[in-house]
């Protein structure tokens, strides 16, 4: 992403360009007003910042890209102003894309400005993590996927998903996109970009590390799901191996709650205590506590001397054998999960609801075969489940994660009230 690319995708995009710089401009405005551009260290930072502390630099449970580009932290302010920069490099050139694949300036605008004004920039691009260049780097790899430039399209989804491993489900669908906008040029050249710099750096931990993955931290992850499921009734129809670890599980589980560190599953209307119960109608409980039975009842776990790779794939297996003998229990955790996401998007995301009323406030009238929406629910339709699915299906919908499955959903309604305007002048 030189400045010249930018410089050519604001020339093409006109006053869309403009109009979405001054909306960058008014949300910096506003949010150095009220104090939230400063750099903020979250508690997930450290990790980040130093991934070779355990098992080297890839054989940990982080990649170390992000730290090298934030130079181990010791720069904060100057990284947040890069981080603030490439999210607005990436709408201009996701508008760009808009534009170059047929839609109108109200589309290239709709989706340029949903960007700098979405959650992930209003609450995430001071963060020391890396959502912001994670998120600007798959914002311009839509845009060039759109500018029929598959390779730098794949190499940028490669480029998010090494930064943030949560976004590998995009190393699929933004071919999809493609095929939707531009039939099947390019697909292929894309997806061989991508893959080919994944398959690189799995290869090399393979080597180093002995796990073929882009980093080892699923496992991890989605064993907080079965820390939180798994019951004395449960651990002795587990295989042998994994008999003594649930037990584990439960006696630490137990003493977290009776210190009040960890929340028990509440009893149902039944006077139950229910975990698909409470998984659809109290999720918020289970998510509050998910976090400290996975790092103070699971993480324990670890063997003296074992690589966390080893550890990581034993959780991953221990998680599978639990999943198995509670499918329906498991069926309640995504299902409750994509209920807290669909809420927090639809109710804590300002843009989206600005834009709605105002199209409630405006006349409607729609033509559903139009160029400009075949492109914006293909964007806002592989953005948003290749966000949110795995967050759920691996763990739960924190804020950052549901925030960034709502980045782009503004756009159809600011598209809406955008070409009403336009129409009624």
């Amino acid at each position: 992403m030189t400045t010249t690319t930018f410089s050519q995708a604001a020339a093409r995009a006109g006053t869309p360009a403009l109009l979405i710089t001054l909306a960058f401009a008014a949300t910096l405005v506003a949010l150095h007003a009220i104090g939230l551009t400063m750099p903020w260290v979250s508690p997930d930072t450290e990790s980040w910042l130093t991934p070779c502390s355990d098992g080297g630099c890839w054989g940990g449970p982080r990649t170390p890209f992000y730290a090298w580009l934030s130079l181990q932290d010791r720069f904060p302010l100057t990284v947040v102003v890069a981080q603030f920069a490439a999210l607005l490099g990436a709408a201009l050139l996701l508008c760009h894309g808009v534009r170059t694949a047929g839609g109108s300036s109200a589309a290239g605008c709709a989706t340029g400005i949903a960007v700098v004004t979405s959650n992930v920039v209003l609450l995430w691009a001071r963060a020391i993590l890396p959502e912001a260049f994670a998120h600007a780097a798959l914002i311009a790899a839509l845009g060039f996927t759109l500018m029929r430039r598959p390779g730098t399209a794949g190499a940028l989804v490669a480029g998010a998903c090494l930064l943030k491993p949560a976004f590998l489900p995009f190393a699929v669908v933004t071919p999809l996109l493609s095929m939707l906008i531009h039939r099947r040029r390019g697909v292929l050249r894309l997806v061989t970009s991508e893959t080919l710099i994944l398959l690189a750096v799995a290869l090399m931990r393979y080597r180093l590390a002995g796990d073929f993955n882009i980093v080892s931290f699923g496992g991890f992850q989605v064993a907080g799901i079965a820390a939180l499921l798994v019951t004395p009734d449960l651990a002795v129809h587990l295989p042998g191996p994994y008999q003594a670890m649930a037990t584990e599980i439960i006696e630490r589980r137990s003493t977290l709650i009776a210190a009040g560190q960890a929340l028990p599953i509440p009893l149902n209307s039944h006077g139950v205590r229910s975990f698909a119960s409470a998984a659809l109608g109290y999720y918020d409980i289970l998510a509050r506590t998910y976090d400290p039975v996975l790092y103070d009842a699971v993480r324990p776990l670890r063997g003296t001397g074992e690589s966390w790779a080893h550890f990581n794939a034993r959780l991953q297996h221990f998680t599978l054998a639990v999943i198995t003998l509670r499918p329906t229990a498991y069926v309640a955790w995504v299902v409750g999960g994509l209920m807290r996401a669909a809420g927090r998007i639809a109710v804590f995301n300002p843009a989206l609801l600005v834009c709605v009323a105002g199209c409630l406030l405006t006349r409607w009238r729609a033509t559903w075969l139009s160029q400009d929406r075949r492109i914006l629910f293909g964007l806002v339709g592989i953005w948003l489940p290749a966000s949110i699915v795995p967050s759920v299906m691996l763990s739960f919908p924190a804020g950052r994660y549901i925030d960034s499955a709502g980045m782009l959903l503004a756009a159809l309604p600011l598209y809406e009230l955008l070409r009403r305007m336009v129409a009624e002048r």
